[in-house]
């Protein structure tokens, strides 16, 4: 998977923002349903299961640190070697789903103007 750092039109931040979404997931949704819309098959970035990289409940220790060990333990090939950059990549991706999941849950939500995610209070 390849990054791609650029910059946005206005009206594209806009739109994130009145989904609730961050840039990022928006881009990812709009590419999803173009590629819907021409016929080509979409289907995320997965790694093939087997049975030397599947990870079950069993096989992971979680420590003091367990959430995050058990993230990377779950994410590392026994074929492939990753890097930092690889690990930290995947959590980020990781961090963008979770953050995703919250606003649709009207637990959190995305405002750019205000340098990213924020937690809703029940207040509002």
């Amino acid at each position: 998977m390849t990054k791609a750092y650029f910059e946005v039109p206005d009206e594209w931040t806009e739109a994130a923002d009145e989904m609730d979404a961050s840039v990022a997931a928006y881009c990812r949704k709009m590419v999803r349903a173009g590629r819907r819309q021409f016929g080509y098959d979409y289907e995320p970035h997965e790694v093939p299961v087997s049975q030397k990289t599947l990870k079950t409940d069993d096989q992971v220790d979680p420590g003091a640190d367990g959430v995050l060990e058990d993230f990377v333990l779950r994410n590392l090939s026994t074929e492939t070697g990753q890097d930092e950059e690889d690990i930290a990549e995947l959590l980020e991706e990781e961090i963008a789903s979770a953050a995703d999941r919250l606003v649709e849950q009207g637990q959190a939500k995305y405002r750019r103007s205000q340098g990213g995610w924020l937690k809703v209070i029940e207040d509002e």
